[in-house]
């Protein structure tokens, strides 16, 4: 059975009352959960302030000024009101707690308890780099921790199925028509996009206005298309491919790979017989050896276009060299001269997840945080199913991705990350043994 479908379930109230999860007095009655939408829509949309007011980190691009702390506090408003409506939802109706989900809860609580005390620890014995730890902190706390209160919004009768879907649908008609807007300006020397140089090098960030970040976006938006394929489906993932190829970040293009690998063996399975696999492989293969040698022909006796591509990597391997210098944190970020320092960190950053968080919080920090994520993801995805295919791939490249973007610190890859999870458990516990709390 494919989860992504919201199946009907049979739930027993406090008076052993049977009733159906997910239907309505006129049978299966599901519906997209707007709240989880809304939350979504919003936190992708407040971040065109971004571009629209030409503001960024002067560190990235000169074009732009320093993001206000005022404007950076939008994301964290968001995340207020969902936690206050979903509080709102608590008080009004039964909410729907699966066991396993409370286990998880459980144990998300220690791991933030966890966090805490590293940070408690080093404001009494190694302050260190405490900004950079607070940053961290406010990065991926808040985040992780909205797994407490997507089920007090997630009702009965709201299926995940079609919460992915429109959700999808509107993402597209707001992302795309901002996506085209910053290619007119940039055409016309209006404005550019950030890690942008004019003449040289133009990566498009979308309405984020992050290329790096866009591109996990795209290719979330390009996974939930292919597993729905409904109307146009295959011009959104056009359009998708083409955004994602305008970031030109070579993380979100590492990332794809990755998604695309994680999915190919059941793509094989379903679409190609045991026996014609390795002939289909062998002629992409072959395609693609010819596409190349065509390309290099006419780079070759073209000097334009070989000026062009040669200013065009020199610009991109310059950036890409910057970016890989901020991978690993200094040396004074790693510090092991002392017990403290290794279980706690003493603060640094770094543009790779798994190093930032144990800069900054240590060895103690990094296991909790990394057994937080294999115990969701776990539980979320250790089921093949149909409809979870493509979103367990997306899962897997967004965690193998994190070595080169810390995307699980990018807002809102973050929230939709840990969100998404909390619905597919959410949605799997309703599977196998639901049940109702007041």
């Amino acid at each position: 059975m494919d989860f992504v479908n919201s199946p009907v379930d049979t739930v027993t109230s406090r008076s052993g009352r049977d009733c159906r999860y997910g239907a309505g007095q006129t049978g299966l009655s599901t519906r997209p959960c707007w709240p989880i939408i809304w939350l979504w829509l919003l936190s992708i949309a407040q971040y065109s302030y971004r571009y629209i007011l030409q503001v960024n980190d002067p560190n990235t691009s000169h074009e732009y000024g320093a993001t206000p702390r005022s404007l950076s506090a939008i994301k964290y408003v968001i995340g207020f009101v969902f936690v206050s409506y979903s509080i709102y939802c608590l008080a009004r109706r039964p909410i729907f707690i699966g066991p396993r989900y409370r286990v998880l809860i459980s144990a998300m609580f220690g791991v933030l308890m966890v966090l805490a005390l590293v940070v408690l620890v080093r404001l009494a014995v190694l302050p260190g780099a405490l900004d950079e730890t607070i940053g961290c902190g406010l990065e991926l706390v808040p985040w992780m921790a909205i797994v407490v209160f997507v089920p007090f919004v997630f009702g009965r009768s709201d299926s995940l199925r079609k919460t992915l879907l429109v959700f999808e649908r509107i993402t597209f008609w707001v992302a795309f028509p901002f996506w085209l807007m910053t290619i007119a300006l940039a055409a016309s020397g209006v404005r550019y996009p950030a890690l942008s140089y004019a003449g040289l090098l133009v990566r498009f960030g979308g309405i984020l206005d992050d290329p790096n970040g866009y591109a996990c976006m795209c290719l979330l938006l390009t996974v939930l298309a292919i597993s729905f394929r409904t109307a146009h489906w295959r011009v959104r993932v056009l359009v998708y491919v083409l955004m994602l190829i305008g970031t030109l970040s070579l993380a979100g293009y590492l990332t794809g790979i990755v998604i695309g690998l994680c999915s190919l063996p059941s793509f094989f399975r379903a679409r190609i017989s045991r026996s014609r696999w390795v002939g289909a492989l062998c002629a992409s293969l072959v395609i693609v050896a010819i596409s190349l040698t065509a390309f290099w022909v006419f780079w070759e006796k073209n000097e334009d276009i070989l000026d062009v591509t040669s200013a065009l990597y020199s610009g991109k391997i310059s950036s890409t060299s910057a970016h890989f210098s901020d991978l690993v944190p200094d040396e004074a970020a790693l510090d092991v001269s002392s017990p403290v320092a290794v279980l706690c960190g003493t603060g640094g950053f770094s543009e790779n997840f798994y190093w930032r968080v144990l800069a900054n919080f240590g060895w103690c920090g990094l296991f909790a945080v990394v057994g937080a994520l294999a115990s969701w993801n776990f539980c979320a995805l250790r089921r093949v199913h149909r409809g979870n295919r493509s979103l367990r791939a997306w899962s897997i490249g967004v965690l193998i991705g994190s070595n080169g973007i810390a995307y699980l610190l990018t807002f809102p890859l973050n929230l939709i990350y840990w969100s998404l999870l909390a619905l597919m458990v959410r949605t799997r516990d309703a599977e196998s043994s639901p049940e109702l709390i007041p």
